[in-house]
């Protein structure tokens, strides 16, 4: 008489189960305490390009960064591997400053702040990531030039 695992009996048929049950799971290592964050930022209405973004949770532990396209989105990334950022409230900070590297293959120039502080330095922006993530766009205003050196001698 055969049994129901009778098709089991090579070494190759058993791997194959093996991954048919596994696959629909990989990718799937989303953590229910991060949730997928993006959004859009402008400055005086303009899309904001190359501006740093970060979520720091107020709860304490690693943040969550992005840097904007050209067209001012941006997605946060917890880690390499993960994209988001902890579920709970952060403080946002969002900042175009670069004090540039010279050294880098090819050298990359310094870039002014051109975000005025209470986006930065003294951020009032704060988010409330939920379990599912959200989207938060952010309408600056109040745009400044300040350049790397002026940045650090404050």
């Amino acid at each position: 008489m055969k049994t129901p695992f009778a098709v089991l009996r090579t070494p190759l048929h058993r791997l194959a189960l093996v991954a048919a049950c596994c696959l629909p799971t990989i990718g799937c290592s989303g953590r229910s305490d991060v949730g997928r964050v993006d959004g859009v930022i402008t400055l005086d209405g303009v899309p904001l390009a190359g501006a740093h973004v970060t979520f720091q949770p107020t709860s304490g532990g690693p943040p969550s960064r992005a840097v904007t396209d050209a067209a001012g989105r941006y997605e946060l990334r917890y880690s390499r591997a993960l994209a988001g950022a902890r579920v709970g409230d952060h403080e946002v900070t969002i900042s175009t400053l670069d004090k540039g590297n010279p050294d880098a293959e090819p050298p990359r120039p310094p870039r002014p702040e051109r975000v005025p502080d209470r986006y930065n330095r003294r951020t009032t922006l704060t988010a409330s990531v939920a379990p599912g993530g959200a989207r938060f766009d952010f309408q600056l205003t109040g745009s400044t030039a300040r350049t790397p050196d002026d940045a650090v001698r404050r």
